[in-house]
């Protein structure tokens, strides 16, 4: 394999800007698959015995010749009766036999600079999407992907996702499901397209180029000036991409689902309306396997900050309930909604930021759970300001992995810690916070991205460097028991 925002409104992008496989199978080979040895007995009869009807004698029935021998081994196969295990065949690794929690590992650099990097781990290793800054002058961003294996070594080199090369390609975003990782992007030319690809688990492409994705509504208007796209699987190779799109009434989250043949379904739509909820930015979208959507996004305004989540079924244009509720009632200010992608017990966790200035909080909750007054999980740092964090979801609960900044906002650090949570969705205990950088790190807009590998064990992203002509994605597998 190959190695390798146009600012609709000033002020709304400065706000967005600112707010910001398993094992191979091999399965079970072998079997004898020879043709059986049918043997007549063509000696005359002697009158020796009665009649048996034919029956082969004794020896026959042993397998002997008329001597009582054993046959020569020219003429009759060996059976193998040999039943233990081939001690010369070794088995195949796992991720938990190779996982290596101890290195921080980085990408190799194509170029000057990679940004806004997205994971997803897929059971052999864990995918990375990414914006590949080039070195040459003038040259446009690019988006690409790699996978990491479990023993932080790579098993598919970095790659170019993007196939338009005259324009910048930015804010990528990945999902996986069993056979497919789809990847979204936004596109800075004069349209604001977004565009997607699939791909097979080992990195072949089910494109040679990538597709568009932009949302069309059922007036057959393409939705131009649009940004922040995510993405989540559905059953039968489809995904829907959630996305904040410049209108002219305001920011809206607009949803457009497609498949891995590079198909829209059906039209895009506004689940809600700016008159309610504001402009809607940062979105997030998530899915079961009931094709339930889950979508949070920011509203309210760019002085307060409120983070809402919502539901609608696949195929259907009205959200369920129509009303999006407020993921925390008390603190008015939240920023940076993310919801996991998998699912603890059929939920999927929303991760956001609450309250300004040092020792606000990130908190986590129930994001599937369509009431108010849900439990929360909080987290935070004195002395630093919670900003950007990702969550993930496990079997018993899951994790948040945020960054936190001093007040000079150049200082950015990166922090997981691990949660359980009873089959009810509340929150049972959470483990010691992991510091696991400090520094000039994670920088905007993505900061941090975790996803669930087994057991204690995630994987979290984060960007490296004090500038962002110089910053790489690094990563590690961390215990966070």
């Amino acid at each position: 394999m190959k190695t390798s925002w146009k600012v609709g409104r000033a002020a709304l992008a400065l706000c967005v800007m600112t707010c910001v496989v398993g094992c191979a199978d091999g399965g079970i080979f072998g079997g004898s698959g020879g043709d059986d040895d049918i043997r007549v007995d063509t000696r005359p009869d002697t009158g020796d015995a009665p009649d048996a009807g034919n029956l082969p004698d004794a020896g026959e029935d042993a397998g002997l010749d008329d001597a009582g021998d054993v046959p020569d081994a020219d003429d009759e196969p060996d059976a193998d009766t040999d039943t233990e295990p081939d001690t010369d065949v070794e088995p195949e690794l796992t991720c938990a036999d190779i996982l290596d929690t101890a290195s921080t590992w980085t990408l190799p650099l194509v170029g000057q600079a990679q940004l806004q990097a997205r994971a997803a781990f897929d059971g052999e290793g864990v995918w990375v999407t990414y914006v590949q800054r080039p070195g040459e002058s003038g040259t446009p961003e690019r988006v690409y992907a790699a996978k990491m294996g479990c023993d932080a070594e790579l098993l598919v080199e970095p790659f170019e996702v993007s196939t338009s090369p005259e324009v910048r390609s930015l804010q990528p975003s990945l999902a996986l499901s069993e056979t497919t990782l789809f990847v979204v992007w936004s596109e800075d030319d004069l349209e604001g397209t977004v565009r997607a690809r699939a791909f097979d688990l080992d990195g072949t492409p089910r494109q040679v180029e990538s597709f568009e994705v932009t949302p069309v509504l059922s007036s057959g208007d393409a939705i131009n000036t649009i940004w922040q796209p995510d993405v989540a699987v559905l059953d039968d190779n489809e995904a829907i991409l959630a996305a904040s799109a410049l209108t002219s009434e305001g920011a809206r989250l607009v949803l457009q689902r497609f498949d891995a043949n590079g198909n829209r379904l059906l039209d895009g739509f506004f689940p809600y309306a700016v008159d309610t909820y504001g402009d809607q930015t940062e979105p997030s979208v998530a899915a079961n396997e009931s094709r339930l959507i889950t979508m949070s996004f920011v509203g309210g305004g760019f002085d307060t900050p409120r983070v809402y989540h919502g539901q609608i079924l696949a195929g259907e244009t009205k959200a369920t309930p129509a009303q999006a509720i407020v993921a925390h009632p008390t603190i008015d200010l939240n920023r940076g909604g993310r919801l996991s992608k998998a699912q603890n017990n059929g939920r999927h966790w929303l991760a956001f930021s609450g309250g300004v200035g040092f020792g606000n909080d990130i908190i986590v909750k129930d994001g599937s759970r369509m009431s108010a007054g849900s439990d929360y999980a909080s987290s935070a740092v004195s002395n630093r300001e919670a900003l950007l964090g990702d969550v993930a979801a496990s079997p018993t609960g899951g994790a948040v992995a945020w960054i936190t900044r001093q007040s000079s906002g150049t200082a950015l650090n990166v922090h997981a810690r691990r949660f359980l949570a009873n089959a009810s969705g509340d929150f049972i205990s959470q483990t010691g916070r992991l510091d696991l950088h400090t520094g000039d790190q994670a920088r905007m807009p993505y900061g941090v991205s975790i996803d669930h590998v087994a057991g204690s064990v995630y994987v979290v992203l984060w960007g490296q460097g004090d500038a962002p002509n110089t910053q790489r994605v690094q990563g590690r597998f961390v215990n966070l028991n």
